[in-house]
């Protein structure tokens, strides 16, 4: 049976839907697969119509088995829309389908059942099956739109009402030809209330015009009912129940397997469309690391022919701030080596004295102008890596002129029970405690309109620390500024119970006089 696409739209749905009750996350495409709603019901109510005032005056002969085939063929198609209803529901997660893919089964079902029956019995058997399906419907049409989570329970209490309400035409119809008319006409009557209500609701935008199929089938259902009806029973009446029962199921069938069929089509080419933009992503991701990697290698040969440089500068015999100062760019140059080197030799952690790992990064800063005291202890001896403990200092120092320019910095290190503890304080405006932990977070900045900066220092120092079974945390110093306490483990060999460190003052300051502008 013919059927219209709406075509797909980009923009969001209408306002219309936003209120419409919704279980779950919405996976439904823009585009819809639509059986109309009012050609089809036309047309269903003129061949009625047409019944009506031919099939008195005619005798239509059909033996058993063409009405065996007839019922054979609805039941085949109600169970197609059926299942195609339920995978739609599994796929999308559209109510209506759980709902009517159960009502279709069982009217599938009563189709097959009822065609060994005869006389009474048939009837009553009809009629509850067609009743439960009905219900099943009804609770399509007024229910949740989107309910990916249906819930055992609720299924259940609207089967036990559904069989409950079939049955009682079991028990009161029995044999008797009147009743059988008063419930096949209140049936009858029943379904075409329902296609009212639901093409109602979907004309008010209430409902998704995806279910319109609902409407042709159930008047196609009623009819199946009244027609008969009216022509009291005759054998044409049969006939005319199985042709409409025969147009409900096709119906059914066109609806439900053609918005399958279409939901399957769009979730086809968004996982295609999210295929397309993975793989893309990771050509960007490799293009990225091929870029990353040729800038790496020009930045090793640069620091390499830095460190050359550096070297060819000959050294005094005696001991001066230039020396020193060249040992210092010495220690820098090869620590940035290392951090640049693709296979590092030094991946694992190792003993390694404070003292000597920070003097370079502190005597560069002091060259720069920074006024820096550090009172380093008799023993410091710690374990990790001495490489990323020194950029971690020289980030806090950085942090300390960039923030706190001109304020005197103090470098601390202490033996602590099994750790060693290196503070660099400032004299500072320091910060405040409610942003003490947010700022080891990535990009969190406590003044955006400040210094200019990225956020992600101090997130990567404290990860450095912590790959070495150490952590870094901020704390106020005495003089109101910011204390930076980077702790990491002690040498085995150099565990100590914690004492009044022994100061050994080595003012920086004093010892370069060296002051360049930055």
């Amino acid at each position: 049976m013919p059927a219209r696409r709406e075509p797909d739209r980009t923009h969001p749905r209408p306002p219309t839907t936003a209120s419409r009750p919704y279980r779950g996350p919405d996976r439904r495409g823009v585009a819809r697969f639509v059986v109309p709603i009012a050609w089809p019901t036309t047309v269903l109510v003129l061949l009625g119509t047409l019944a009506l005032i031919l099939a008195p005056g005619r005798h239509v002969r059909s033996g058993p088995t063409a009405l065996e085939e007839f019922g054979a063929i609805a039941a085949t198609l109600a169970f197609m829309a059926g299942v195609a209803c339920l995978l739609r529901w599994r796929l999308d997660g559209i109510a209506r389908g759980w709902w009517c893919g159960w009502a279709l089964l069982v009217i599938g079902a009563g189709q097959l059942a009822i065609q060994p029956l005869r006389g009474g019995t048939m009837v009553s058997v009809d009629l509850a099956t067609t009743l439960l399906g009905m219900v099943l419907i009804i609770r399509a049409v007024v229910g949740h739109e989107v309910d990916t989570s249906i819930r055992t329970r609720s299924t259940l209490t609207v089967v036990a009402a559904g069989i409950a309400i079939a049955l009682i035409p079991v028990v009161v119809v029995g044999h008797s030809p009147s009743r059988t008319r008063i419930a096949t006409g209140i049936v009858g009557g029943a379904w075409i209330a329902l296609a009212i209500t639901a093409a109602g609701l979907q004309r008010r935008g209430r409902r998704d015009a995806e279910a319109g199929w609902i409407v042709p089938v159930a008047v196609a259902l009623g009819l199946a009912e009244l027609v008969p009806l009216a022509i009291r029973f005759t054998a044409t009446g049969v006939l005319v129940d199985r042709w409409f029962e025969l147009c409900a199921t096709s119906l059914a069938c066109v609806g439900a397997l053609g918005g399958l069929v279409r939901a399957a089509v769009h979730h086809r080419t968004r996982a295609l469309r999210e295929q397309v933009e993975r793989e893309r992503e990771n050509a960007n991701h490799q293009r990225v690391e091929e870029s990353f990697a040729d800038r790496l290698h020009e930045l090793r040969s640069t620091v390499v022919a830095i460190e050359g440089g550096v070297a060819t500068w000959t050294p005094n015999e005696t001991e001066t701030p230039e020396s020193s100062l060249r040992a210092a760019l010495i220690a820098e140059i090869r620590r940035l080596r290392t951090l640049v080197n693709e296979a590092p030799t030094a991946a694992g952690v190792e003993a390694f004295d404070v003292s000597t790992a920070l003097t370079p990064t502190i005597s560069l800063h002091c060259a720069a102008g920074q006024e820096i005291t550090f009172d380093p202890p008799a023993m410091t001896s710690a374990l990790g890596r001495p490489g990323e403990i020194a950029q971690v200092v020289e980030g806090l120092l950085a942090n300390a002129a960039k923030y706190a320019p001109g304020a005197p910095v103090r470098i601390v290190t202490r033996n602590e029970l099994d750790e060693v503890s290196i503070r660099v304080e400032d004299d500072g405006p320091g910060i405040a405690p409610e942003h003490w932990d947010h700022i080891f977070e990535r990009g969190f900045r406590v003044d955006p309109d400040g210094p200019h900066g990225s956020g992600l220092g101090l997130a990567v120092a404290r990860n450095l620390v912590r790959s070495q079974d150490g952590d870094l945390w901020v704390e106020e110093s005495a003089s109101g500024g910011a204390a930076f306490v980077l702790s990491i483990p002690a040498a085995p060999a150099l565990r100590v119970v914690a004492t009044r460190a022994e100061e050994v003052s080595v003012n920086f300051s004093t010892a370069l006089p060296i002051r360049e502008a930055r």
